[in-house]
């Protein structure tokens, strides 16, 4: 087709992932793409050149330049450091290129539209969630009111997440869809919650005590076969077994937790090492309150 049209170079076509399951077929001259040797951006008032410069040399400086590839950097590096200051329409409506005067390769000039500062608005959990709505939201402690800031709203999110693993679903996924409201100059918040499969405690296997340690630890340990599985309480027992001070000559503890993904039971295995290799810890003769 483009030998017909007079054109004679060379031409490659690559077959690129444009996202999960989906793939793009790229025609292009066969001859290397030039490399993005330096950025500068104009426009920009709220955040300093120094720092969207920092941002985005990580992931371009060197890579072939394509209009279409470098929007998905900026998209991937700059817009997060607005959304940072609640800066969510932010925009990049004009790129150009010249040839960089001191090195090989493109000097590229981005043009930012900062837009305006948004505030975080209503944040809900939307649909069905095995963990009270009322639980998760203080877990998450999302600040409405304030600046729309979207790294502290994705922490809030992994924090969700956790409550809903220590209720047992450990293979939970958490999302969110965002509704902007220029009006208001608002970001509201849907979060869904896929909890999977719940789990449940199986077997306490304990290694390295006397039976009269052993025993102890069985008595203390809360987390009894057949209630929700907490992945984060054997390394939390273990940290207050050594700051309780149960055992004398206390070394190294360890945690395993053994998953049988079929069945969703998990066991778990608590190590205990003494101080002296040659010893095993020596539970105290005082009893502690524990849990």
């Amino acid at each position: 087709m483009l030998a017909s049209k007079g054109v004679e170079e060379k031409i490659a076509g690559v077959v690129t992932p444009a996202a999960p399951e989906e793939f793009t077929i790229v025609f292009r001259p066969a001859r290397n793409l030039p490399a993005v040797a330096q950025v500068t951006f104009e426009g920009n008032q709220v955040v300093p050149q120094n720092v969207l410069r920092e941002a985005i040399a990580l992931v371009a400086i060197g890579s072939p330049y394509t209009e279409a590839g470098f929007r998905e950097l900026l998209n991937g590096a700059i817009r997060s450091v607005y959304e940072q200051r609640g800066r969510v329409r932010v925009a990049f409506p004009k790129i150009r290129t010249e040839s960089a005067t001191d090195v090989q390769g493109l000097h590229v000039f981005v043009t930012v539209d900062e837009g305006q500062s948004y505030e975080l608005g209503k944040v809900q959990i939307a649909g069905p969630s095995p963990v009270d709505p009322a639980v998760l939201l203080k877990e998450g402690d999302f600040k409405s009111g304030d600046v729309a800031n979207f790294d502290r709203v994705n922490e809030g999110l992994e924090r969700v997440r956790k409550a809903v693993r220590r209720a047992g679903y450990l293979q939970v996924k958490v999302t969110s869809d965002r509704k902007i409201d220029d009006a208001k100059k608002a970001v509201d918040i849907a979060v869904h919650v896929a909890p999977g499969p719940l789990y449940l405690m199986g077997k306490l296997e304990i290694a390295g005590l006397p039976l009269d340690g052993e025993a102890e630890i069985r008595r203390i340990w809360t987390l009894k076969a057949g209630k929700a599985m907490d992945p984060e309480y054997p390394d939390y027992f273990l940290s207050r077994v050594k700051s309780d001070g149960v055992f004398d000559g206390l070394g190294k503890t360890k945690a395993e937790q053994k998953v049988d993904e079929q069945n969703h039971v998990v066991d778990v295995t608590l190590t205990f090492t003494g101080e002296n290799p040659d010893q095993k810890p020596g539970r105290r003769t005082r009893r502690f309150p524990f849990l």
